[in-house]
C-alpha cells in the first residue's frame, strides 16, 4: 500500500531491542536516506501554513482525548495505590 504524500514523522520505541533490531534500523536508514530530512531542513525549505478549521478541530480533539486518558489512568493508579495502602489486597 502506498502512503499519501506529505510529511510523515516517525517515533522509534527502542526498549528491549536486540543488536539485530538496531542493525535493521541502521540498514533501513541507509536505504531510505534520500527520503529522510531534519526538522531544520524542512522548516527552511517550506513555508509553515496555518491549519484549516478541520485540522484545528482534530488537533484539539486529540489533545483533549489524551488529557482525559491521562486523567483516567492517574485516577486508576491513585485508587489502586490507596486500596493497596489500606491492606485490602493482602
Amino acid at each position: 500500500m502506498l502512503k499519501p504524500g506529505g510529511i510523515w514523522t516517525v517515533c522509534i520505541h527502542h526498549n528491549n531491542w536486540t543488536r539485530k533490531s538496531l542493525d535493521n534500523l541502521c540498514q533501513d536508514i541507509v536505504s531510505n536516506k534520500e527520503r529522510i530530512t531534519s526538522l531544520r531542513e524542512l522548516l527552511d525549505s517550506k513555508p509553515v501554513l496555518p491549519l484549516s478549521w478541520v485540522e484545528q478541530g482534530w488537533a484539539w480533539g486529540n489533545a483533549f482525548g489524551q488529557f482525559r486518558l491521562k486523567r483516567a489512568i492517574k485516577s486508576c493508579l491513585q485508587n489502586t495505590w490507596h486500596t493497596k495502602k489500606k491492606g485490602s489486597y493482602e
